[in-house]
């Protein structure tokens, strides 16, 4: 059984792959955006025999959902920045740029001709999203605006995705949680009570106690922020806002992708303490920490893989729950948790691995590490692992298992 990471204990039962169905996906197209809930289970007599997959690496919901889980309306992707999407460590750790915004200096035109393929990369990777989530959400615990500042340093024609109302939306973990503590601190007061009082009575009193409350909050230390908390805060509002679209609609499908623990642990929390609102409602979560600390080139083909990845992860009906970026074979880990066992035969490109195994920080530093550029021999090897990669995943979604010949 592939590693799993840790997750909240829960009474459902943990089904091994081999005692399921061996059916990834379902045999007939899924109905058009819109319908409502009431009729997602109709139609599904003289349909050849399956069942819905469960990951080994996941926690059951036991509760029954409609069919139409895979479609972009029901499904919600959150989607890391730094390091997932941005390549953090390289330019600031390797390439050794100023982390501030305010002290950073136009970029030389070689760097800028070293990221022209992470940002066709992204594009890519963007568009797919798109197609495969109606709420593809950049779910960031940096400040505000980082990820704009980002783009509009390093790759200003991708700030276009971004501003179409079919694209990504950002979200800053840090100003969610610092709005609800706000929120649930206002609940708790009674000063709004006393202050039309105040005002009337004594001219300038609620004034002048406003300001004072406002300096005495200014000079409690602040708690540590838990990263976390914040990206779980987030997540919820945006998944209690995105599963409101008609009523009844129910919470189906939520995907998270990242290089960090914080996502993980958020998306896994949000679904061991979602209280269903229907008995019908099953939640399918599936959680992936990818490889961290990626150089230019490994973060690159991380992109162009999830590419292709992201269509069948949202149409795979069950929990997946990986660590990719620590995992020895992650393309066996994959294999297993879709039930795809062609994907085992994967073996990444060598310059993908090394980036993998490196530990300290000192590697990460360490300009003979990767270089800048990848060789003729590495560019084929990538392409031809993508290749690969695309035919496996062509022949699961259009010849589906029950319709092979034994």
């Amino acid at each position: 059984m592939p590693p799993k990471l840790a997750t909240i204990p829960s009474h459902a039962v943990l089904i091994d792959l081999t005692a399921g169905s061996e059916h990834l996906l379902s045999p007939d197209a899924s109905p058009a955006h819109g319908t409502s809930e009431a009729s997602e289970d109709v139609g599904n007599q003289n349909i050849p025999s399956w069942s819905r997959q469960q990951s080994p690496c996941s926690v059951l919901s036991v509760a029954s959902s409609g069919r139409l889980f895979a479609e972009p309306q029901q499904t919600l992707l959150f989607l890391d920045w730094d390091d997932t999407m941005f390549p953090c460590t390289e330019l600031f750790y390797k390439r050794g740029l100023p982390k501030r915004s305010k002290d950073w200096t136009p970029p030389d035109p070689e760097l800028l001709a070293a990221l022209e393929p992470w940002q066709r990369a992204v594009k890519e990777f963007l568009g797919r999203a798109c197609a495969v989530s109606d709420r593809c959400v950049i779910l960031t615990n940096s400040r505000k605006p980082w990820v704009t500042s980002c783009l509009g340093q390093f790759a200003p024609e991708l700030k276009s995705a971004f501003e179409g109302s079919d694209g990504p939306i950002i979200v800053y973990a840090p100003e969610v949680l610092k709005e609800k503590m706000k929120q649930e601190s206002d609940k708790n007061a009674c000063w709004e009570c006393f202050k039309p009082y105040l005002n009337s009575c004594c001219g300038g009193l609620a004034q002048f106690l406003e300001n004072e409350m406002s300096l005495m909050r200014e000079r409690v230390p602040q708690p540590f922020f838990d990263c976390t908390q914040a990206k779980l805060t987030a997540m919820k509002r945006e998944a209690a806002e995105f599963y409101s679209q008609y009523p009844g609609q129910t919470w189906k499908n939520i995907i998270s992708l990242g290089d960090m623990f914080y996502e993980h642990e958020a998306v896994k929390t949000l679904q061991a303490t979602r209280v269903p609102q229907e008995p019908r409602e099953r939640l399918r979560t599936k959680s992936f920490v990818l490889c961290p600390e990626p150089s230019l080139a490994a973060l690159t083909l991380q992109l162009r893989v999830w590419s292709l990845l992201l269509p069948l992860c949202a149409r795979f009906d069950g929990d997946v729950d990986l660590d990719l970026g620590r995992s020895p074979v992650p393309f066996e880990d994959l294999a297993a948790a879709f039930n795809l066992p062609q994907l085992s035969r994967l073996q990444l490109p060598s310059f993908f691995r090394s980036a993998r195994r490196r530990k300290s920080v000192e590697d990460i530093l360490d300009p003979r590490t990767d270089s800048d550029e990848l060789t003729a021999d590495e560019h084929r090897a990538a392409e031809e692992f993508l290749d690969e990669l695309t035919i496996i995943l062509q022949d699961a979604v259009l010849i589906p298992k029950f319709m092979k010949a034994e």
